[in-house]
């Protein structure tokens, strides 16, 4: 099961937007906005966040990059890596109230294509971990290894039963199923994602697009 070209792409003002889509390893939504909040804040490259929080250097490259595959983000590239900014999508999730933000991250992970592909799987029925990392390799056709797809799943399965679009339940011998929750489904329902991200905050976000 190859992903179609057609699913790297994002339509924007009647052009096609090129870019890969990746799985960053930031399995925490809180974890995402508390460092998206740090750049805002004016900490702006990696070795300034790093300098702020007590994380390593490849947690801090995760989080900044689960914030700017999710479009809360910005990127501009200097002599020495990247000088980060929020966009307007990332300042509108700072400024919300916390029921509000929670509605904003909604919107934003269903219009991420890898989370509203294994939403999409999930429709069909609740799924464990394998089942839903192999999924997620063919859609990259990928050739990774099981532990891998299976920490790449879990990253998105996190996102989605921290707001609330999933929800998990253990069946026989312990084994954790992941299915949509009554807030994924409507979502994926829709005829159409949402594209926020792209009408406010895509237009010269990254200067390399």
């Amino acid at each position: 099961m190859g992903r179609n070209k057609k699913d790297n792409e994002t339509r924007w003002d009647g052009g096609v937007l090129e870019r890969g889509f990746s799985i960053p390893s930031a399995n925490s939504v809180d974890g995402i906005v508390s460092f998206l909040k740090r750049i805002a804040d004016g900490h702006d490259t990696i070795s300034k966040i790093s300098e702020v929080v007590d994380s390593s250097v490849g947690t801090v490259q995760g989080y900044v990059e689960a914030c700017w595959q999710l479009g809360l983000i910005g990127r501009e590239k200097k002599e020495k890596g990247y000088r980060y900014f929020p966009t307007k999508l990332g300042m509108r999730v700072l400024k919300a109230s916390d029921w509000g933000r929670k509605k904003i991250l909604q919107e934003v992970v269903f219009s991420y294509p890898p989370f509203r592909a294994i939403a999409s799987y999930l429709k069909g029925g609740g799924r464990d971990i394998g089942e839903l990392g192999e999924f997620l390799r063919d859609w990259f056709n990928a050739s990774w290894s099981e532990e891998t797809y299976k920490a790449k799943a879990r990253v998105l399965l996190s996102w989605g039963t921290q707001l609330n679009l999933f929800r998990k339940y253990k069946k026989n011998k312990g084994i954790v199923i992941y299915e949509l929750g009554p807030e994924g489904r409507r979502f994926l329902e829709r005829e159409r994602p949402f594209i926020y991200t792209l009408k406010t905050s895509i237009r010269g976000r990254d200067k390399e697009l």
